[in-house]
């Protein structure tokens, strides 16, 4: 884990202390994705419980699950990895799928992974919440780290279950019903240390998409201090299959729908109200799939997009464009997703600048929206 993100460790801490929306944590991210039927998996957890009576706590139990003897291949347990080459090449980047089908568990962030996906598909809303060690953070305030780049801490998780947020940690089977964070104090030791410090929450460790200047031919800018806009953004699913795209034909540009966050808008609700005014229709979320992040060095910019599922529950036909998309002459278009990425990635070399937006930046845009689609159209299943 890169030192940046440990910057956040001040910055979150109000944030870690805000009230958590239950129904963020029951969808899947990138590595999160169920790969199992729910039907099946809940009753093989049911039997498990009942082998099991001993453990009356149902996320004790769902975590001991994950260490299950079991030879079945599908729902055989997993064990610690030996091999450091293995553990180093296969860290913080596998999916729950990849690391239950292999049993090998890299660390703390492989326990968390499968546990989050199993405790989703038990209805169990659940978070990833990473943390660094108070000796760790004490050194680094110190400045007498051996390698500041790289930081020393352990991944929760965060479930919301009989109508109460509780600490679990996967790694060791236990879990914390009182704790205050972002500090976590601990009863037992992690690698010499019992308190840490969380400073960030997710659905789960999925990289985000990121798009530079060098992604789109330009020679690299650093960007520093950039201006920061968040969005969100997504495929809109029609029952029959074809999602909404957006074409503004004086730009010759196609793209997916979305916008920016305002006020104090969750990415949840962003998603639903740009949907409704871009497309008309009023949808339900059915999968996060992870964020998106652009740099644009001539512009020192940066915006994070939340990206999403929404199917359609109900089609206005009512739409609320911006006057900037009227002049940019936007139409709304249904296409098959294969059909749509077909005129995202043909649009890109002929773009024409806007009295809004220069070739630029929309050549950012359309790459965005391409590389979501693509990942949309390999990764994501109903």
């Amino acid at each position: 884990m890169i030192l940046k993100s440990v910057y956040a460790i001040i910055e979150m801490e109000d944030n870690m202390k805000k009230p958590l929306k239950p129904e963020k944590y029951l969808h899947s991210g990138k590595l999160t994705t169920p790969w199992i039927d729910s039907v099946e998996f809940k009753k093989r957890f049911e039997q498990y419980k009942s082998e099991h009576p001993k453990y009356d706590d149902e996320l004790i139990l769902l975590a001991f699950f994950l260490k299950n003897k079991s030879e079945d291949l599908d729902f055989g347990g997993c064990k610690s990895a030996s091999d450091i080459e293995f553990r180093n090449k296969n860290r913080f980047s596998r999916t729950a799928q990849e690391i239950w089908k292999s049993k090998q568990l890299t660390g703390c962030t492989d326990y968390a992974t499968v546990f989050a996906c199993f405790a989703r598909q038990l209805g169990i809303p659940t978070t990833m919440l990473h943390s660094v060690s108070n000796n760790w953070l004490n050194k680094y305030r110190t400045n007498t780290l051996d390698d500041p780049r790289m930081h020393k801490g352990h991944t929760f998780c965060e479930c919301y279950y009989k109508g109460n947020w509780i600490l679990v940690d996967p790694t060791f089977h236990e879990v914390i019903k009182k704790y205050d964070l972002p500090k976590i104090n601990l009863h037992y030791e992690v690698d010499g240390d019992q308190t840490f410090y969380a400073y960030k929450r997710e659905i789960d460790l999925g990289k985000p998409l990121s798009t530079g200047d060098a992604d789109i031919g330009e020679k690299e800018k650093e960007v520093k201090a950039p201006k920061l806009r968040q969005a969100a953004r997504g495929i809109v699913l029609r029952e029959d299959g074809k999602i909404a795209v957006f074409n503004k034909v004086n730009k010759n540009e196609y793209k997916l729908p979305g916008g920016g966050i305002e006020g104090d808008e969750s990415p949840e609700e962003t998603f639903k109200r740009e949907i409704l005014e871009e497309t008309g229709c009023d949808v339900e979320i059915i999968a996060q799939l992870g964020t998106t992040e652009e740099y644009k060095g001539k512009e020192n910019f940066k915006q994070i997009s939340h990206v999403f599922v929404g199917k359609v529950n109900n089609d206005t036909k009512q739409l609320n464009i911006t006057q900037k998309e009227k002049d940019e002459g936007a139409k709304l278009l249904w296409e098959t997703p294969q059909k749509s990425l077909e005129l995202i990635t043909k649009c890109y070399s002929n773009l024409k600048a806007s009295d809004y937006d220069s070739v630029y930046s929309t050549k950012f845009m359309v790459l965005r929206d391409r590389k979501i689609l693509e990942y949309f159209i390999n990764n994501y299943k109903k």
